[in-house]
Formats: structure tokens, C-alpha cells, sequence
């Protein structure tokens, strides 16, 4: 059998990070929380403004989404696929 060769590696790597989905929970529903103080509207109604076109995706508005819509994808799995976030 040969040796693997380690020499031709990257020297670097992205570290694997995992953490419970109590945490993920948590960070995302600050992060939430951050953008509806600072847009002074619910998540629900961005997605609105977002989706009519009446608010413009930029960066910040699409990382909003992302956390938005990651938050509603693990209540959809925990809960079988009802959307507990519908009703914000």
C-alpha cells in the first residue's frame, strides 16, 4: 500500500464549527430581533416589502432573510413542517 502524501494538502483549512440547535435558535432570533429594531418592522413584513419590491435587497436586507428563513426552516423540521413564524 502507498503513503498518503500530506505535502500537497492546503495548509490551511475551514475549521468545522457545530453547535446545538438551541444556539442556532438563539443567534438567529437576536439577529432577527436587531434588524426589526433597526427597521422597526417584523421580519414577516420585510419579506413582504422584499417580495413586492417595495424594499430594496440590499446586503443587509438579504443577510436578514437568510436568518429569517433559516430560523422558519428549523421550526418547519422541529414541528413536522408547520410554520410556527407565519403569524409575525
Amino acid at each position: 500500500m502507498g503513503e498518503t502524501d500530506y505535502s500537497k494538502s492546503p495548509k490551511s483549512r475551514i475549521p468545522i464549527v457545530t453547535i446545538s440547535v438551541e444556539d442556532e435558535i438563539t443567534i438567529l432570533n437576536k439577529s432577527l430581533k436587531r434588524f426589526e429594531n433597526k427597521y422597526r418592522m417584523s421580519s414577516a413584513k420585510m419579506l413582504e416589502k422584499v417580495s413586492s419590491g417595495e424594499e430594496e435587497d440590499t446586503p443587509e436586507v438579504m443577510k436578514w432573510m437568510m436568518d429569517y428563513h433559516g430560523l422558519k426552516h428549523i421550526h418547519q423540521t422541529l414541528t413536522g413542517g408547520k410554520h410556527s413564524t407565519d403569524s409575525e
